[in-house]
């Protein structure tokens, strides 16, 4: 880690590691802002569309193997992060935002990238029986692209941030994205143990994605894990997610969703769930049952008050009385210390972004280390 960017690594390692174990008295808290004066570096000229957040997939899709080009880009990320304060528990993290559930793209080959989103699901469904034969190898290249890539990034990194890991993507979603959404909603009813053997069968691919890139940035040199989540552990961990699950009931769930959920838990050293919208409000109780999951991050969704609303403080004291950590993310600066008040400190982690003075306020408030 570079300890310009972040000098208190060493304290701060082991906050994360005490808070995955439940060691933590108090609030993991994850405070960014831009240093006072700076500006953001502008972005290469040749991106397509250039949204910060997509760059690397931009590269990947557009510019792959200009090596070039990929220092080019990188300068700029560098240039970024050097104007940015981490302060308290917040860590300059780069991860590979190829889109949710790239799994799909990996196995089917179809990848479809418009500057700020990318989309996995297929034009038309495809046949169970293709669906069967799938592996990382019998389609297109998007696997073997993510591989090279992810070993170009942690060799410029060299050590100073921390790698995070691609979105490989919730199982159920992944087989929504090769039988189109609409259709696997029928699937569901009309066709419930196809829907499951597929389930399975990718399954099996996800965990050898995670344990391929989990092995490369060992081999790497890359210090700990990280992912699109921004949470950092010593051990391989990620965050489970099925948004699919927000259309099904809860004995639906418990037939495709729950039994998928909980091999990842026990194949994975450490997991947190994306719980994503109302929807899965029903599901809170099957998911506070999963065995070796450390926590849930809440995520209302846009059209919904966001997680700060008081709204959903029941939700956060079923999180920690189901034993599980509460993960609140991208609060406004000004309702962090309300929100952990209401929530209270063990078990919780919250991040947010804001102005130099007042992310230095609200470090001094907490007892952090400013950065």
């Amino acid at each position: 880690m570079d300890l310009k960017l972040k000098p208190d690594w060493d304290k701060v390692k082991k906050r994360y590691s005490d808070w995955w174990e439940g060691r933590l008295e108090g609030p993991l808290v994850q405070i960014t802002a831009w240093r006072e004066g700076a500006e953001a570096a502008p972005p290469p000229k040749w991106l397509v569309k250039p949204e910060a957040g997509w760059w690397l997939m931009d590269w990947m899709t557009n510019q792959y193997g200009n090596t070039q080009r990929f220092d080019e880009m990188f300068d700029v990320m560098e240039s970024r992060h050097a104007e940015t304060r981490y302060i308290g528990d917040a860590l300059p993290m780069l991860w590979f935002n190829m889109g949710p559930g790239v799994l799909a793209a990996y196995l089917s080959g179809f990848l479809k990238f418009v500057g700020d989103t990318t989309w996995f699901e297929l034009p038309r469904p495809m046949d169970w029986g293709d669906i069967m034969k799938l592996s990382l190898d019998c389609r297109g290249d998007w696997w073997a692209r993510t591989k090279e890539t992810a070993r170009a990034v942690v060799r410029r990194a060299k050590g100073r941030y921390v790698i995070g890991m691609t979105d490989i993507g919730g199982t159920l979603d992944v087989v929504a994205s090769l039988r189109t959404g609409e259709q696997l909603l029928v699937d569901c009813v009309e066709e419930p143990e196809r829907v499951v053997e597929a389930v399975w069968h990718c399954n099996k691919y996800w965990k050898q994605v995670f344990g391929e890139l989990t092995a490369l940035f060992d081999a790497e040199g890359n210090e700990g894990y990280g992912a699109w989540m921004g949470i950092w552990s010593d051990k391989p961990w990620y965050p489970l997610q099925s948004d699919f699950s927000a259309m099904l009931s809860p004995k639906m769930a418990a037939k495709f969703v729950i039994p998928d959920l909980q091999d990842l838990c026990d194949h994975i050293p450490r997991t947190i769930y994306h719980w994503d919208g109302p929807g899965e409000i029903p599901l809170l109780d099957q998911f506070l049952a999963l065995r070796n999951l450390r926590g849930l991050q809440w995520v209302p969704g846009a059209a919904e008050a966001q997680n700060e609303a008081p709204k959903w403080f029941p939700l956060y004291e079923r999180i920690k009385e189901g034993g599980k950590a509460c993960v609140l993310q991208s609060l406004p600066i000004g309702k962090v210390t309300e929100v952990l008040k209401a929530v209270g400190a063990r078990d919780v982690l919250v991040s947010t972004w804001g102005r130099e003075k007042e992310a230095l306020e609200l470090a001094r408030d907490l007892g952090l280390f400013e950065g």
